[in-house]
């Protein structure tokens, strides 16, 4: 079953983890479609001014100058003829030296002519590795810039009119991932030059999914931590008021529960204790009144038996019969009577806890009711282990009488019962098991309801009232036991007895 803590740890890490999704999404959307292209529109605008130097400036300056311009930037210069030039753009200012030497232009085709043996001989030159992770620029692009067009994605038009989707960049292929670019055309000594820029690897449009996924996971789980914490201590006090109403359902109206809090969870434990105090007084002035109608209803009862004997001298047979049947009522009644003394006693006794042999007693149960279980022919056989417990030995002798004396009723002639004593590490266990009528189910988990009867017919003849079990459970409780009913119908009933080793 799942509690309210694992409840609102789960709720809140669900919560958490979608807006941490949706977060993402709508961030890596806004970003994309806003902050890029501003970007873009910058790096843009720096190229068109790099472009207007690199005209005005000696050839053999332009790899020097774009060395001390690549700090946040990639750059490339293509020449008409194929010359490229090409900037690392790594760290600030780009250090001279780290962008490699430009790449020559390929020979024309026209020298194919030529003597290709002497080509094969000579030692072709070995291109630089593209450091720039292979930014692969496409021929059709190159040749709209070398032919005088400024190349911006952003300015390309298009004629989807759908409202972009999301598309988290940082799952995007490699191809996805590569940072879009800018052209910008210049002329110098007469030969066209396409001048290309790109944000570097360092550069925050690049690093802005990566750091931001960093933040909102650290704070997920900073977020998830400290709400385990707050969830225990919302949780706790719920607890605390589950165990009271567990204790209040066995009969318990002494618990209170004392939370500090003003919200509605210290409300709700001061409206308990509020309710069990009403409850209280309620069971107070049950117990009197049955306390008093049992003590009041005692002495009528006993004059009507009186009289019934003392009118049996000088009765008629008829008289006689009649005067059978006011007896045993009158007997019944007073059962009734002292049983409900018992249990309105039991509600405030105090056990006198004395050690004690509990097979001894057990033997002594037994044989006082040798009368009613030799009448039936019973054979009743006990296996006892010799066990000495610490309780009160008048009201747990109450109870092997009550269980022998249920287990004799329910049992027809010739039949048997068995009783065992064992030990184990943490209990005590007496078992009582017959060979009766047994229980059904749906009467079973009712059994030691007070007033409850499986039978009312069969009740009336045997004399029960549907307190015994009651009054059992009752004193079992009072000794930190429990008392535990297994039966099939039919087929007899076991009544099984827990003591704890060390009673509470």
């Amino acid at each position: 079953m799942k509690n309210i803590y694992s409840q609102l740890v789960l709720t809140f890490i669900a919560v958490v983890v979608a807006s941490f999704v949706i977060t993402l999404l709508m961030s890596d959307w806004v970003f994309q479609r806003q902050q890029v292209n501003f970007v873009e529109d910058r790096i843009l605008t720096d190229a068109k001014s790099m472009a207007e130097i690199q005209s005005s400036i000696p050839k053999n300056m332009i790899q020097k100058y774009l060395d001390s311009q690549g700090g946040q930037m990639q750059i490339v210069v293509i020449g008409a003829d194929g010359t490229t030039y090409r900037s690392i753009g790594d760290g600030p200012g780009g250090p001279p030296g780290l962008s490699p030497p430009p790449v020559p232009p390929t020979p024309p085709d026209s020298t194919a002519d030529t003597d290709t043996s002497d080509l094969s001989s000579k030692p072709k030159p070995k291109l630089p590795a593209d450091p720039l992770n292979q930014w692969n620029i496409p021929e059709t692009i190159k040749q709209e810039v070398l032919n005088g067009q400024i190349y911006h994605p952003t300015a390309i038009p298009t004629t989807n009119t759908e409202v972009p989707s999301f598309n988290l960049s940082l799952f995007n292929t490699k191809d996805e991932k590569e940072p879009r670019y800018v052209g910008v055309p210049f002329e110098r000594d007469g030969q066209n030059y396409a001048l290309f820029a790109r944000p570097a690897p360092g550069h925050f449009v690049n690093q802005f999914n990566r750091w931001m996924i960093l933040v909102l996971s650290v704070m997920l789980v900073i977020g998830v931590v400290l709400f385990l914490f707050a969830a225990r201590l919302i949780a706790k006090p719920i607890a605390k008021l589950s165990e009271a109403t567990r204790r209040v359902a066995k009969g318990d109206y002494q618990v209170r529960v004392n939370l500090r809090r003003k919200d509605e969870i210290g409300e709700l434990s001061r409206n308990f204790n509020r309710m069990i105090r009403e409850l209280s007084k309620i069971e107070a002035m049950r117990q009197e009144f049955v306390s008093n109608v049992s003590h009041e209803i005692q002495t009528p009862l006993t004059s009507i038996r009186g009289f019934a004997g003392a009118l049996r001298d000088s009765a008629s047979p008829e008289q006689v019969r009649h005067l059978t049947i006011i007896e045993q009522e009158s007997e019944r009644l007073s059962k009734l009577s002292s049983n409900l003394l018992k249990l309105a006693s039991l509600d405030v006794v105090k056990l006198h806890m004395v050690p004690f042999r509990l097979d001894e007693q057990i033997r002594m149960s037994v044989a006082s009711c040798v009368p009613l279980w030799t009448e039936k022919n019973i054979d009743l056989s006990a296996d006892l282990d010799k066990i000495t417990f610490n309780g009160d030995e008048d009201l747990l002798s109450q109870v092997w009488i009550n269980l022998l004396s249920n287990a004799i009723k329910f049992t027809p002639e010739q039949g048997n019962i068995y009783i065992t004593l064992t030990q184990d590490q943490q209990w005590i266990k007496v078992s009582v098991q017959d060979t009766g009528c047994g229980i059904t189910p749906e009467h079973l988990e009712h059994i030691f309801d007070r007033f409850y009867k499986v039978d009312t017919s069969r009740t009336s003849v045997t004399g029960g009232n549907g307190l015994g079990l009651s009054i059992v459970q009752k004193i079992i409780g009072l000794h930190g036991g429990r008392i535990e009913g297994n039966s099939e119908d039919g087929q007899g009933t076991t009544m099984t007895v827990f003591l704890p080793l060390t009673p509470t």
